[in-house]
């Protein structure tokens, strides 16, 4: 028998044999419905079915990250990738202010850069030509990224995240 849930967390991603912790989890507002099966059964078990306006976020640990490089000092950060690096992001993990531009410097042709959908906003732009692309973040959050070849949207492969966070809650 199926149930409708509201109001509740979900997670996305998380293994099934731990518990998630609060980074894990998607909050669900009262306008947005999870159906779901038997919650005895694997992950792939339940479906999704939400409203327009469900607020999904990036988790802070998104793509592995766990230590991340502190940019607000930089005037104009750039996050590298391919060449030398190979199939990986420099950095990886990075936090910048509001209103702060970092431009992603790399070949593009070979690295095609995609932001998530559940990223706050469409502030990463989708590249696949040419060799920089800059974003500018205007709005506290986590910003997911990874290539579209050599990536994917679950953060494994070649993915990184740019945290956004105002300066009194980072220093």
């Amino acid at each position: 028998m199926k149930q409708l849930l509201t109001g509740m967390a979900l997670c996305i991603g998380c293994n099934t044999s731990t518990s998630p912790t609060p980074n894990d989890l998607v909050s669900l507002s009262q306008d947005s419905a999870v159906a779901s099966g038997d919650m005895a059964g694997s992950s792939t078990d339940m479906a999704m079915v939400a409203s327009a306006d469900m607020k999904m976020s990036t988790p802070s640990n998104f793509a592995g990250c766990q230590n991340f490089t502190d940019l607000t000092n930089q005037v104009a950060p750039i996050i590298q990738f391919g060449g030398e690096l190979g199939q990986s992001y420099s950095p990886k993990c990075a936090i910048v202010s509001p209103s702060q531009t970092v431009t992603f410097s790399g070949s593009f042709g070979a690295h095609s850069l995609k932001g998530l959908v559940t990223n706050p906003t469409a502030d990463i732009p989708d590249q696949s030509s040419g060799v920089t692309a800059s974003a500018t973040f205007k709005v506290v959050g986590n910003y997911g990224y990874y290539c579209n070849t050599h990536g994917n949207p679950n953060g494994t492969g070649m993915a990184g995240l740019i945290k956004v966070v105002a300066a009194e809650r980072w220093r």
